[in-house]
């Protein structure tokens, strides 16, 4: 290692490296014996030799198959997200999606809270903005739901009907049937409810019928005491 210090006192003390010691063989080598990290930001901790060695010793994956870095499995290349340009993911889809749920759960109580706040200052100024005209409305101009926090509907009732006008027969047909059954089940469900049979709450009502109204295979639903 060589040091050259500035003779000048106005001048900064300067210290020139030219050389390091590697962390995987522990030997100093000179600077041209690494690779240089992404952007030009230093250099890497181990030197060349080192990193092709490792390399030289990854096991060989069969191929069409493709070893996850989080898991440590090896896997098809069906497993894994494909990137626009046909490449593939570092890591594999069950790796993937266990990181974003642990993503989303970490925001959940904050998403929680912004959207409490939401609903209270809608309920406060008795009105909101319709997503589809971009109208601030009062609160009667929108349909009731009680899904929501605010106690209304995303989209106002003029909007909601213009919407219902614009699907095709076919569209607009079956989302009428969707709605005469949804209401149906509510007024079942609500019937259950008050005869104290309220319908075990795990099974949702859409996995507990089937579109003619029996049955499905493993949902059946309570019996109403006479």
């Amino acid at each position: 290692m060589e040091e050259q210090v500035s003779n000048d006192k106005q001048q900064p003390r300067q210290v020139v490296v030219d050389e390091r010691r590697c962390a995987s063989c522990r030997e100093w080598k000179p600077l041209g014996a690494f690779h240089r990290r992404s952007g030009g930001s230093g250099y890497r901790s181990k030197c060349k030799s080192c990193r092709s060695a490792a390399r030289r010793a990854r096991p060989v994956t069969p191929e069409g198959t493709k070893r996850c870095p989080s898991c440590s499995r090896v896997l098809e290349h069906a497993r894994f997200y494909q990137r626009p340009d046909g490449s593939l993911h570092s890591w594999c889809a069950d790796c993937e999606g266990e990181k974003k749920r642990e993503q989303r759960a970490e925001g959940a109580g904050e998403r929680a809270r912004v959207a409490q706040e939401l609903a209270q200052a809608v309920l406060v100024a008795g009105e909101k903005t319709c997503p589809r005209c971009d109208t601030l409305l009062p609160l009667d101009a929108f349909a009731p739901a009680a899904g929501r926090l605010d106690g209304r509907e995303r989209r106002c009732r003029v909007c909601a009907r213009l919407r219902s006008a614009e699907l095709d027969p076919e569209d607009r047909g079956r989302a009428q049937e969707w709605e005469m059954r949804s209401r149906a089940r509510k007024e079942r469900f609500k019937e259950l409810a008050a005869r104290g049979r309220p319908g075990a709450p795990g099974v949702s009502e859409h996995e507990a019928w089937d579109k003619s109204g029996q049955a499905s295979e493993g949902h059946a639903p309570p019996e109403i005491p006479e």
